[in-house]
Parts: structure tokens; sequence; C-alpha cells
């Protein structure tokens, strides 16, 4: 099954929402975000899987606050 462009698909508010906070986890210079999932609901970022510090934790909460849109953001990382 193909994929539509990207110009074509419909994106939610939360899809567009969700799709901010990783590309903003993923620009940060020096930061792994490989192992951070985000899930969105209304205004609320949960952030889950793994990172490698709780500095990175702190970092990864930081930056997803700071998207545009974002109220409250829920940490659910685990330090590995």
């Amino acid at each position: 099954m193909a994929f539509p462009p990207p110009s074509s698909r419909k994106f939610s508010g939360t899809d567009r929402l969700a799709r901010r906070v990783r590309e903003m986890l993923s620009w940060r210079t020096g930061f792994d975000a490989s192992g951070i999932q985000v899930r969105v609901v209304g205004d609320v970022v949960t952030l889950s899987g793994t990172v490698a510090s709780v500095a990175d934790a702190h970092e990864a909460a930081r930056l997803a606050r700071s998207v545009i849109g974002v109220g409250t953001v829920r940490d659910a990382l685990t330090i590995r």
C-alpha cells in the first residue's frame, strides 16, 4: 500500500503538535532523541522512552514546553 504524498496528507491538530515536538527534539544539536516517543492529547504532551541521563530528560521536557501549542508536558522518560 502506497502512502499519499506529504502535501496531500491530512493531519489533525494533535498530529501537527506531535510532529513539531519531535522536530524540536531532533533539532537540538548534541541531543539524542532517538529513544523518545511523543504522544499528544489536546495540548498535553507525554514523553516516554529512554534517555541517557536526568539532564537529558529535563532537556527533552524543556524543548517540548518551548513548542507553541503545548500546554503541559508529562515526563514518563526512563534513564538507561
